[in-house]
């Protein structure tokens, strides 16, 4: 009993654990490269959901084409959100967080207007029904394919920014954006492909979530909350840091709430963070000291 009840701990917190990573690192990039905090990355998830159980339950399209849609038109409304409100502030941490502050509301207001004050819901596709049983634990089949969905989605991220030509071009404009434009970097191309897929990955997130949980204008908040405490936690500007900040998250919110409850999983979680920050204030992967 004791075996399976770990295990099924286990699978909790990885569920858990890759959504919020998914969040955190398009928050993570946009921040390293663009230096502002995204406030508004919470409703950027939320208008992940609310399009996917549009393309899925309003217009009744085919699952897979909602996702690639809904993450698109997200990643469009990122390229906009940066060129009219966020390219002005590059670099300026407290008037770019709010005006994130002023979209939370927009986004928010806009997203009741438009989709209503009821919880929205996403019937999993006949392949997702079910659950899949092994060891002593069990995982919904939606729950499975949000794991699987999540590391590819992570593993692109990763290949892409590692990789690619446009990618060492995001790394050289992270590092240095003065140098980088001196070499024929467009700053502004690269700011707005940032946010593009920060904006993307937060989408997926939602699109995720939407299928195994309910959608409310609302719903970006905590994650939100959770994503900026992976972020400080793994350290600010590190992809492995916000991996590994994801997963103790994760999976401590999905042990400690198994076996003690869930007010004291976040109670532990930000007791985490605080002992990180005290002996290591950059964070477990900070690049700076």
């Amino acid at each position: 009993m004791e075996y399976s009840t770990f295990l099924q701990s286990l699978v909790n917190g990885l569920v858990a654990g890759m959504v919020i990573i998914l969040i955190a690192l398009g928050l993570n990039l946009v921040f390293g490269i663009m230096n502002i905090v995204n406030l508004a990355h919470g409703e950027i998830y939320m208008l992940g959901a609310y399009f996917m159980w549009l393309g899925c339950v309003g217009l009744h399209q085919n699952y897979i084409l909602s996702f690639i849609i809904s993450i698109t038109a997200v990643a469009l409304l990122g390229i906009i959100l940066e060129k009219l409100f966020f390219k002005p502030l590059r670099g300026l941490l407290l008037p770019a967080m709010l005006i994130a502050i002023g979209l939370i509301l927009v986004l928010q207001t806009t997203a009741l207007l438009f989709f209503g004050e009821q919880p929205l819901g996403i019937p999993a596709p006949p392949i997702l029904e079910g659950v899949i049983r092994g060891f002593g634990a069990m995982i919904s089949r939606e729950r499975l394919a949000l794991i699987i969905v999540s590391l590819i989605c992570m593993v692109l991220s990763y290949g892409f920014i590692s990789f690619t030509k446009t990618g060492k071009a995001m790394q050289a404009v992270a590092q240095d954006p003065y140098a980088a434009a001196l070499q024929g970097i467009s700053i502004d191309k690269i700011c707005s492909l940032t946010m593009a897929i920060g904006c993307a990955m937060a989408a997926a997130g939602g699109c995720l979530m939407g299928i195994i949980s309910p959608i409310t204008s609302v719903m970006g908040a905590p994650q939100l909350l959770q994503a900026l405490v992976v972020l400080v936690l793994g350290g600010l500007g590190s992809i492995l840091g916000t991996v590994v900040g994801g997963l103790i998250i994760g999976l401590t919110r999905g042990f400690i709430s198994t076996y003690i409850s869930t007010t004291m999983a976040s109670i532990v979680v930000f007791a985490l963070l605080f002992i990180i920050l005290v002996f290591k204030p950059s964070g477990l992967f900070g690049r700076h000291e």
